[in-house]
C-alpha cells in the first residue's frame, strides 16, 4: 500500500508542477548532490574522463521521448507490490540501440587517441541509468559514465569488466541526463562491441535525502549503524542492495552474500525468485554493497561499492529463493562477511533482518519473539500466493516486529536466528510503520534440497560434498570477524566422547539446556571444519569420520557463552 501511495503521489505532482517546476527541481537536486555526494565505486580501472565542458557545444544531446506514466502506474500496480511481496519498482526502462557507430560524435585528439561521447535526456527523471546490452571491450579502450556538470562520474570501465553475458549494468546518474564517454588509446581503430540497450527514467525519487533520513523509506525504519544494530557490524557486511532490470521498469530488492562449505569466498548471493527469477535479469543486474549512513541517523554515506552482473544458479518460484553467483571475485576493499546459515526446521527464538527499504540504506528490524510456521487464519487475498502458488508451510511467519517494518526493496533480504544465521529470506506480507504485522520469509531449509534438482535447491551449489552439516558460521576473508571467547560457568559439566575419536562423537551436558546452540570444530590454525546446530536439550551426537587425523579445537556457544575442548581424531584410513 505504501508503494501504491508513493507512486500516484508521484505521478499527481509530476502532472501538476512539470514543466513548471523542472529548472527548480532539476538545480535543486544538483544542489543536494552537491552538498553529500556519495563516495561511489563500481568496480572500475582507473582513469578520468575527459573535460566535457570545452565538448558539450558541438553534442547535440539526444532527448528521449516521454512515456505513459499512468501505464508505469498501472504496471507496478499490477505487479509484486500489490500481491504482499516487497520489490520496489521505481523506474521506466526506454529500450535503445545506441551504439558509437550510430549515435553520439566522435572526436580526433591531438596524441592521436580518439574519443566518442553520447549525451541523453529523459525530461523529469530524478534519475537516470544506461545499461550496456553489448559490452566487450578491446585493452586499450575504456568507458566513462557522469552527468554533463562531471561532480563526479563512474569508471573508468574498459576490458576487465567484460564478462560471460556480454553486458554491463551500471548505477544511476542523479537528474534526467547523463553523458556516456568512450576513450580509444592513440592506433586503436577496433574498440569491440558497444551497445546501450535501455535508459531507465526514475520517477520515483529514491534519490532525495532528508535532515534525519537519507533515503524515501518510512521513519520507523532504523539504520544499521544505530544502537540496536551494535551486534550486527560484521554480519551487516554480507547484505547489499540490487538494482534489477525487468522487461519495462527497475526494481530494488535485497541480497545476500552467502557462505559456503569449503569456504572459498565463491559469491554466492542469495536472494528472492520474485526479484531475479531470468538469466536477464541476472546478468543486468547490479549489486551495492556498504550502503549505509556512517553513524546513527545521519546524512553522510560510507563509502559504497558496487558489482556489475551474476549467473542464475537456483531459483524455485513456490519457494521463492534465487541463488545466484556474482561474476566478479569481492575485492577486499569491500570487506565482504559470507553469511552463515541453519538448515534446522525448528523456530528461531528471536530474529533480524537487514535490508534496504525503499531502496533506502542499510536498516535492521529486529522481532524480540519466536518465528511461527503458523499462517493467518483466514490469509488475506492479497497474500493468497501463501496457498495458491507456494509449496505448503514453507515459511516462516514473524508475527510483529518490535524495532522497524519491511517495505519495498526489502524484497529478498535475510532473516538471521538468535545465532546471526541465516533461516530465511524475506518474500513479503503486511508490514509497514504503522503496523508492523505478518511478514513472511521463506525457510532456509525447505530451500535446501526441497527439490531433488540442483536448479532449484541450495544444498548442490553450499555443501557440494554432502558433508551433512546442519548449520555453517559465516565467513569474513580479512578476519575482522575473529570469535570472542567469554568465560562460562560450570564447564566441567560438559563432556565430549569418545576423545579420541574416529567415527561418531557426542558433546553432552548433565542438566544445562543447550537447545538451539552451536558446535563448531576448527583446525589448530583458526580455520573452521564444521558446524552444527544443537536441536536437543542436552545432546548432540555428529560424525567427524571425514576429518583428517589430528588435533583440533571443539567449541559450544549460544548466546554470548562459549566453552572449548580439544578432539583428538584417529583414523588410520586417511
Amino acid at each position: 500500500m505504501i508503494v501504491k501511495l508513493l507512486i500516484q503521489l508521484t505521478f499527481i505532482l509530476y502532472k501538476k508542477l512539470h514543466p513548471q517546476m523542472n529548472n527548480i527541481h532539476k538545480y535543486f537536486v544538483i544542489f543536494l548532490l552537491w552538498i553529500s555526494v556519495p563516495i561511489y565505486s563500481q568496480l572500475s580501472h582507473g582513469g578520468k574522463p575527459l573535460p566535457y565542458s570545452t565538448m558539450k557545444s558541438s553534442i547535440k544531446p539526444i532527448v528521449l521521448s516521454g512515456f505513459d506514466m499512468q501505464q508505469a502506474i498501472d504496471e507496478s500496480l499490477s505487479e509484486d507490490a500489490i500481491e504482499g511481496k516487497k520489490p520496489l519498482r521505481f523506474a521506466w526502462n526506454h529500450s535503445l540501440e545506441l551504439t558509437p557507430e550510430n549515435s553520439g560524435v566522435w572526436s580526433d585528439l591531438p596524441d592521436g587517441s580518439r574519443v566518442w561521447r553520447i549525451h541523453l535526456i529523459s525530461p523529469g527523471a530524478y534519475g537516470v541509468n544506461v545499461d550496456f546490452s553489448k559490452y566487450q571491450l578491446k585493452p586499450g579502450c575504456q568507458i566513462f559514465i557522469y552527468p554533463p556538470s562531471q561532480k563526479y562520474f563512474f569508471g573508468g570501465f574498459n576490458f576487465l569488466n567484460n564478462n560471460e553475458s556480454g553486458m554491463l549494468p551500471t548505477d544511476f546518474v542523479t537528474g534526467e541526463e547523463i553523458v556516456v564517454e568512450l576513450q580509444t588509446e592513440t592506433g586503436i581503430q577496433d574498440f569491440g562491441n558497444l551497445e546501450i540497450g535501455t535508459l531507465a527514467h526514475a520517477y520515483i525519487d529514491v534519490f532525495n535525502r532528508k535532515e534525519s533520513n537519507l533515503g524515501p523509506s518510512g521513519s520507523c525504519n532504523v539504520d544499521i549503524n544505530c544502537p540496536e544494530g551494535v551486534d550486527w557490524q560484521v554480519v551487516k557486511r554480507s547484505v547489499c542492495r540490487i538494482t534489477i532490470k525487468t522487461s519495462s521498469g527497475s526494481i530494488y530488492c535485497t541480497g545476500t552474500l552467502i557462505n559456503n562449505v569449503k569456504q572459498d569466498t565463491i559469491p554466492y548471493l542469495l536472494t528472492a525468485n520474485h526479484c531475479i527469477r531470468t538469466i536477464s535479469q541476472a546478468n543486468s543486474a547490479l549489486f551495492v554493497f556498504n550502503y549505509e549512513v556512517d553513524t546513527c541517523k545521519k546524512t553522510v554515506i560510507s563509502s559504497q561499492y558496487s558489482l556489475a552482473g551474476s549467473a542464475l544458479l537456483a531459483t524455485s518460484d513456490s519457494l521463492d529463493f534465487t541463488l545466484l553467483r556474482l561474476y566478479d571475485t569481492i575485492p577486499s576493499v569491500f570487506k565482504p562477511y559470507f553469511a552463515g546459515w541453519s538448515i534446522s526446521q525448528f523456530p528461531s527464538e528471536n530474529s533480524v533482518t537487514i535490508h534496504h527499504p525503499e531502496g533506502d540504506v542499510k536498516k535492521i528490524s529486529i522481532d524480540n519473539d519466536p518465528l511461527t510456521p503458523e499462517y493467518q487464519d483466514p490469509i488475506p487475498s492479497n497474500l493468497s500466493w501463501l496457498y495458491n502458488e507456494s509449496v505448503p508451510q514453507a515459511f516462516w511467519r514473524v508475527i510483529k516486529w518490535e524495532t522497524g517494518t519491511t517495505e519495498g526493496g526489502s524484497s529478498g533480504a535475510p532473516l538471521f536466528n538468535q545465532n546471526r544465521l541465516i533461516v530465511g529470506n524475506l518474500t513479503g506480507g503486511q508490514a509497514n510503520c504503522l503496523n508492523p504485522v505478518n511478514d513472511y520469509f521463506s525457510k532456509f531449509h525447505m530451500c535446501w534440497d526441497f527439490y531433488s534438482i540442483s536448479s532449484k535447491q541450495l544444498k548442490y551449489w553450499l555443501d557440494p560434498k554432502g558433508t551433512v552439516i546442519s548449520s555453517l558460521q559465516g565467513f569474513s576473508p580479512s578476519g575482522s570477524d575473529s570469535i570472542i571467547v567469554d568465560t562460562i560457568e560450570y564447564a566441567d559439566r560438559y563432556s565430549l566422547f569418545p576423545n579420541p575419536a574416529s567415527g561418531l562423537v557426542t558433546f553432552e551436558t548433565d542438566s544445562l539446556d543447550i537447545a538451539g546452540g552451536l558446535i563448531s570444530v576448527y583446525s589448530l590454525t583458526g580455520k573452521k571444519i564444521l558446524e552444527y546446530e544443537i536441536s536437543s536439550e542436552t545432546r548432540l551426537t555428529f560424525n567427524v569420520s571425514f576429518l583428517e587425523q589430528g588435533l583440533y579445537i571443539l567449541e559450544f556457544s549460544k548466546g554470548y557463552n562459549h566453552v572449548r575442548k580439544r578432539l583428538l581424531i584417529i583414523n588410520p584410513e586417511k
